[in-house]
């Protein structure tokens, strides 16, 4: 998909300025009913919900943007909540469908649903685990953009059935915060847990929808190798958005040294054969 970098720059220009409105017209209590870290979103909603993802999905809009190629049938997004680089993508001439299981956002997803269809993108309301996929198109590229860590169980089924909607030019992009992540690893020496705050665990309603399980770059390449695919291109990612703070900025300097600390890690891959 042939885009200069201005013009590029400017179509997420455009995007960011949609967003910063949309993002205040989220219900966060409605939001928050299987996740009550959503609470955490409310003074700072664009900053939490935007500006702090903005390294990985800028990572995910440059590899389409320049590396891609151009036998890309289309791109399917698996788990769209905030839809900067899907909207993004299909400015850029992609044609572009997004998965959500609605229900785990009640009415806070209606401001979303609503941009997606200003933006022409079709949105399948299922649940991709437990329900059937043949409504879902075949041949596209898949994103899992920070989902895996989502789920109370294996990836293996989810995995599986991607993997029957994939051709032999479709692409698996899958993208994980990293379980050693430096902040995790200095919460950890200092006696204190890396995972969720107990009190937004506890008292969020069944099942939980925070991070159950994050993993290292060599579990996402196991999963690879578990799932017969082959890795095109693997890495990390660390935030480096100039607005971060003074102790944020100093993290990246660490991580940049020693990249096993990265804030999150991803792999693209493809059928084997």
């Amino acid at each position: 998909m042939a885009i200069s970098k201005k013009d590029l720059e400017l179509i997420k220009k455009e995007v960011l300025l949609d967003l910063k409105t949309l993002v205040e017209k989220i219900d966060i209590d409605e939001l928050a009913t299987f996740n009550k870290g959503y609470y955490r979103y409310r003074n700072e909603p664009y900053k939490k919900f935007v500006q702090n993802e903005l390294d990985t999905w800028n990572r995910i809009i440059d590899f389409y943007a320049f590396r891609r190629g151009n036998d890309c049938t289309g791109i399917l997004d698996i788990g769209t909540f905030i839809p900067f680089y899907p909207a993004v993508l299909k400015k850029m001439g992609y044609q572009l469908e997004v998965i959500e299981k609605v229900s785990l956002y009640g009415e806070a997803y209606k401001p979303i649903s609503e941009y997606l269809n200003s933006q022409g993108i079709r949105m399948h309301d299922i649940d991709i685990i437990n329900e059937s996929i043949d409504s879902l198109p075949r041949g596209f590229d898949f994103l899992l953009i920070a989902i895996l860590e989502h789920l109370n169980g294996s990836p293996k089924s989810l995995i599986e059935k991607i993997k029957s909607l994939m051709d032999t030019n479709s692409l698996l992009y899958i993208h994980v915060p990293n379980i050693c992540k430096l902040p995790n690893v200095i919460s950890m020496v200092r006696g204190k847990s890396s995972l969720p705050y107990y009190q937004d665990y506890y008292f969020s309603d069944y099942p939980f929808e925070g991070h159950n399980r994050e993993m290292t770059l060599e579990e996402l390449s196991m999963l690879c190798e578990f799932s017969s695919l082959e890795i095109v291109e693997k890495g990390r990612v660390i935030k480096a958005n100039a607005s971060q703070s003074r102790v944020r900025r100093i993290y990246n300097v660490i991580e940049k040294i020693a990249p096993n600390y990265s804030d999150s890690v991803y792999v693209i891959g493809k059928k084997k054969g």
